[in-house]
């Protein structure tokens, strides 16, 4: 991305728009962007095997040792992020209701109520650990609110990954707001230079024409 951003700057002066690169759009392919992501949040999170809750920890207990936080193995990253969200998840709904998930019997409820069931779960679970994070924080302990932090990350991941599976240009777009900052904060500034150059580009700078094609590639 940066040889091809200088190899633009040095063409401005040439006399068509052909030999001044104009035609190049330089551009973060979202699978790129997931896998770079997934990549993230293990390096973020992984923590030491003597820690419970840790990326490292859960790796050590479930024997995944194909993680490694220096030469990524995407599709193991991208399940044991979806694993650990998922256990997080229904601890977390042990947790707010006071229920053993392992030895309850499972309700009798046709599709409609489990539906409604499983929203008012939902909210709980969104309000408590994502929308009043920082009460939560208030009077938690360093490593549940660790947890809590995992949770919003790899549920942003799977946000992504669910988007570009669907081709929704507008949920792919409002996470990109989120993951710039990420990207930013997790010291890998060069995705979130490309993350805020391609936001501003979609809000800003391109045609509606433009922003579909660079989306749907």
């Amino acid at each position: 991305m940066a040889r091809l951003r200088s190899l633009i700057k040095y063409s401005r002066d040439e006399k068509t728009a052909y030999d001044r690169r104009e035609w190049i759009v330089p551009l973060i392919q979202l699978f790129h962007l997931q896998m770079a992501l997934s990549g993230l949040i293990i390096k973020n999170y992984f923590g030491s095997t003597s820690k419970p809750g840790s990326i490292a920890f859960n790796v050590s207990m479930l024997g995944r040792n194909r993680i490694n936080i220096k030469k990524q193995d995407f599709h193991t990253a991208d399940e044991l992020i979806r694993h650990t969200f998922d256990s997080i998840v229904l601890r977390a709904h042990e947790v707010l209701h006071d229920f053993d998930i392992l030895n309850a019997e499972a309700p009798h409820l046709d599709h409609c109520s489990r539906i409604k069931q499983l929203s008012s779960i939902s909210k709980r679970i969104v309000d408590k650990y994502y929308v009043n994070f920082e009460e939560f924080q208030e009077k938690s302990d360093v490593d549940s609110s660790h947890v809590a932090l995992f949770l919003r990350d790899a549920g942003l991941y799977i946000e992504l990954s669910s988007a570009i599976k669907a081709g929704d240009i507008g949920r792919i777009e409002e996470i990109l707001l989120w993951l710039t900052i990420m990207f930013q904060a997790g010291g890998t500034k060069n995705y979130g230079y490309e993350l805020l150059r391609l936001h501003c580009n979609l809000r800003y700078g391109w045609t509606d024409k433009m922003k579909k094609t660079v989306m749907t590639s």
